[in-house]
């Protein structure tokens, strides 16, 4: 398959966007409501929510760059993703477990909702949306490949609906909710619009900014006078799809840069652990450092922040050079 330099750096990114979600969900709900430093705090952590469903729409992209077009092995295909993203995914549950179930947060009895849910970590509802849409995929792919302006007019319906007019129980980790994401992936995979004409990404950035201006603000009055953000979710949906199409155009110019591409390289291989095991180390200093050196607010966000990118570069940067060595070993024999 094609190397897509702006899809490793997109990758890249948008694994330091979930970290700062993660890091400023605490001061923006718990800093003075009004104050320069809550609504800073409170805008960073809304506009970075494309971060999960660019995830998505990556897993789009590099599927149907490598199987678009072209008989796939759907049992072969199922194994790969049962062996790099199921499997790193149960060792982290079981890692998650052991320790919530150590301090009483977590209970055997619920072990399987844990597990097929995602439930015991915030951030595990990607995992679990995920398989699903690789479940679908080899059928996906299949009518996309002969429809592929229906297949994403109807996963854009879904998309709407599921965020907009229909709800239920566990509906944020239902496939449907996020299918547009995937399919819009399939799509600049097949076509690569974003490469075609500089136009897409300029458009896309413009509006995307003008967007989330008014889609934040309006967010940010209706939670603070207790009034209901009736067209929330379509919202949404339009400011999440316009900010991924200009990443996509964005890094697509910044890729031919190596002295940013190597190290977002880097971060990129090691991008799906660091997801996974981020918010145990947000949470063990949330919980037990900051109580213990009573810590501000904002100085709880500084230390999150040096530790949980610092620890996330250190094991980017470790396991390269791990998969290096083993490579010029393997080379040298």
């Amino acid at each position: 398959m094609k190397k897509y330099k702006e899809i490793t750096l997109m990758s890249a990114f948008l694994c330091l966007a979930v970290i700062m979600i993660h890091i400023t969900a605490v001061p923006s709900t718990d800093l003075t409501w009004g104050s320069a430093a809550h609504t800073i705090i409170f805008a960073v952590n809304k506009a970075l929510t494309f971060a999960v469903p660019g995830f998505i729409f990556l897993s789009g992209f590099k599927l149907y760059s490598k199987y678009g077009g072209q008989k796939m092995s759907t049992l072969k295909f199922f194994r790969g993703r049962l062996l790099k993203i199921v499997v790193p995914y149960l060792i982290s549950v079981a890692v998650y477990f052991v320790c919530m179930f150590t301090v009483g947060w977590a209970s055997f009895a619920k072990l399987p909702e844990y597990v097929f849910l995602g439930t015991l970590a915030a951030h595990f509802y990607y995992v679990v949306i995920a398989v699903q849409l690789y479940l679908l995929f080899p059928l996906l792919k299949w009518i996309f490949d002969k429809l592929p302006i229906t297949v994403t007019v109807i996963s854009l319906a879904s998309t709407v609906i599921f965020n907009q007019f229909y709800w239920f129980t566990y509906s944020d980790r239902f496939f449907a909710t996020y299918l547009f994401y995937f399919v819009l992936g399939m799509l600049l995979s097949r076509y690569k619009i974003y490469l075609k004409t500089k136009l897409f990404g300029i458009i896309s950035t413009a509006i995307a900014a003008i967007v989330g201006v008014w889609h934040f603000w309006t967010l940010y009055n209706a939670i603070a006078t207790n009034v209901m953000y009736k067209w929330f979710g379509i919202a949404n949906v339009l400011y999440v799809t316009l900010s991924i199409a200009a990443l996509i155009s964005i890094f697509a110019w910044i890729s031919k840069c190596d002295a940013v591409y190597k190290p977002a390289s880097v971060l990129d291989g090691a991008s799906y652990e660091i997801y996974l095991y981020h918010l145990l180390a947000v949470t063990f200093i949330q919980s037990y450092v900051t109580p213990r050196l009573a810590l501000s607010i904002s100085e709880q966000f500084m230390l999150s922040f040096v530790v949980i990118y610092g620890l996330s570069f250190l094991w980017a940067y470790l396991k390269n050079k791990l998969i290096t060595y083993k490579k010029n070993k393997k080379t040298a024999v």
